[in-house]
């Protein structure tokens, strides 16, 4: 079991998902932040700190709901500005916006 990772994963999956994307969602969750926000000198100590399960690629967002970050959208194996444009309009398709 990996824990908080398989509640990030919706159970609605029509394909395997890369771990790149994957991560995206859970960076995305459990930072309340879109990805690919840290700075680069400070990259190495978010891996550390999240197991290996950060990632600083652009493509992740968080799903906020009254304030409150409940999840995550993300997509991956596209350009970064690709990921970003599903992942949003992905967002704006449950009528919520992009963080």
């Amino acid at each position: 079991e990996d824990g908080i990772r398989d509640k990030l994963v919706t159970g609605v999956q029509t394909c395997a998902l890369p771990i790149s994307t994957i991560k995206k969602a859970y960076t995305s969750a459990s930072q309340g932040l879109p990805t690919g926000y840290a700075e680069e000198a400070r990259v190495v100590s978010m891996q550390i700190r999240m197991d290996g399960d950060f990632t600083n690629v652009r493509g992740g967002f968080p799903i906020v709901v009254n304030g409150e970050t409940i999840g995550a959208v993300a997509a991956g194996g596209a350009s970064q500005d690709e990921d970003v444009e599903v992942a949003k309009a992905a967002l704006a398709a449950l009528g919520l916006p992009a963080a």
